[in-house]
């Protein structure tokens, strides 16, 4: 039964980036207002790179880089590696800097989503893909804010998640060293 609270975390916190996913994409997506398309999906890898095992996190963001992938048209392999770019420099300077407070981390996400832009300027140019200064002041800049408001809410939210998870594997673990006490 221990065995199970994983394998349920995993699949819970995986269906929570699909709807996160499917929000930014079709949602989201559908609004012609730069304000109204926050990057879902990096707020999750963001999280889930700070907070989950690494094994875990990397499968989890490789699941759903490979979604997002697939319904985008950004050049191939974007996602991927500007996820995994940010789950290894993210982790790296939250232990680095010891940021375990939302404010700090908070910090930390912005300039992981500037480092996202910056990529894909870079891959944008390199396939010599037009990237415009003003498309990133007129639609990308005011979505980095959205982004960044509503991650400290998103975030809460996927640690009430975890911490139900985490609650109920302690208290089978509890009940586990009861009956075997007896």
């Amino acid at each position: 039964m221990r065995s199970l609270i994983p394998a349920l975390h995993f699949i819970a916190s995986a269906a929570v980036a699909v709807l996160l996913l499917l929000i930014q994409s079709y949602v989201l997506a559908a609004y012609a207002s730069p304000w109204l398309h926050a990057d879902l999906l990096a707020i999750f890898v963001f999280y889930v790179g700070l907070e989950h095992h690494a094994l875990s996190a990397v499968s989890k963001i490789t699941f759903v880089s490979l979604l997002a992938e697939l319904w985008s048209s950004v050049p191939a392999g974007f996602f991927l590696t500007s996820h995994l770019l940010m789950v290894l420099v993210g982790n790296r300077l939250a232990t680095w800097l010891e940021m375990q407070r939302r404010p700090s981390q908070l910090l930390l996400f912005a300039l992981l989503l500037l480092m996202k832009e910056g990529l894909f300027g870079l891959t944008a140019s390199t396939l010599e893909l037009p990237f415009a200064g003003e498309d990133f002041l007129d639609s990308r800049l005011p979505a980095l804010l959205v982004s960044l408001v509503i991650a400290v809410p998103i975030m809460e939210m996927m640690a009430s998640i975890d911490g139900r998870f985490e609650r109920g594997a302690l208290s089978l673990m509890g009940a586990a060293r009861i009956q075997r006490h007896y």
